[in-house]
């Protein structure tokens, strides 16, 4: 996925000061998974190792990456949907990965820790840093449908901002357009409106923002084929 919404949120204190580096600017996400474990690949602005010899020098500097899971398709569960908070944090220059339980009420408790999670770093010589790492889904419990939103998070004393990606649903939504009636007549130089309902089978994070009816000349039926999460291409 492309990282469109590259800006930062004050999630703590009132100064970005010293924050807001390309070191959390996310420009991509690569993410697989074969059922048991989920593999996240953040294409960054910069190049990571060059912060972890800055973060050396300056431990009270910090950097997160991660994860937040809705693991239910529930916004009602967990903190604003999301039921678990999957993160690496890199501080003096030691990488340690954590796991959360979310609640509804605000509250969290840990699950997992590992101290020293230096194989997940990654750089391999590209122009642009990355971070990968990998979750154990048997660790929330294994579902087989869920909601991602990616993110990084830089804080300096009691300041913090972050990086938010939008929300990916795996697998992709199934999605239904019905229309009502559901036979259409129309003639030549006639206009109608059509009331239309998108119905999703697997569930659906993103609103809809945009509808394209996609036409192809060619044939009597549009031929469309694609799926964004602002937009969706409907056959005619």
């Amino acid at each position: 996925m492309i990282n469109e919404n590259r800006n930062w949120f004050q999630t703590y204190g009132n100064s970005d000061l010293n924050l807001k580096n390309n070191y959390t600017d996310i420009l991509a996400v690569n993410y697989f998974s074969d059922g048991d474990t989920l593999k996240a690949t953040l294409w960054l602005n910069a190049d990571i190792n060059n912060y972890i010899n800055f973060s050396i020098k300056n431990p009270l500097n910090k950097i997160n990456y991660g994860m937040l899971i809705d693991a239910d398709s529930n916004t009602e569960t967990g903190y604003r949907g999301a039921d678990y908070d999957f993160y690496v944090e890199l501080s003096g220059g030691n990488l340690t990965a954590y796991l959360y339980l979310l609640s509804s009420t605000g509250g969290y408790r840990l699950l997992d820790s590992k101290i020293n999670f230096t194989e997940s770093m990654d750089d391999s010589g590209a122009f642009l840093g990355s971070v990968d790492f990998d979750l154990n889904l048997s660790s929330i419990n294994n579902p087989s449908k869920y909601n991602l939103l990616f993110y990084s998070a830089e804080s300096f004393q009691s300041n913090e901002v972050r990086q938010f990606t939008s929300w990916v649903s795996i697998p992709p939504p199934t999605l239904q357009v019905t229309t009502s009636p559901e036979d259409i007549t129309i003639r030549q130089g006639e206009s109608l409106m059509v009331p239309a309902r998108i119905k999703s089978t697997t569930g659906f994070s993103n609103d809809v923002i945009n509808i394209t009816l996609s036409e192809d000349k060619r044939n009597d039926y549009a031929l469309a084929s694609g799926f964004t999460p602002s937009e969706i291409i409907v056959n005619i």
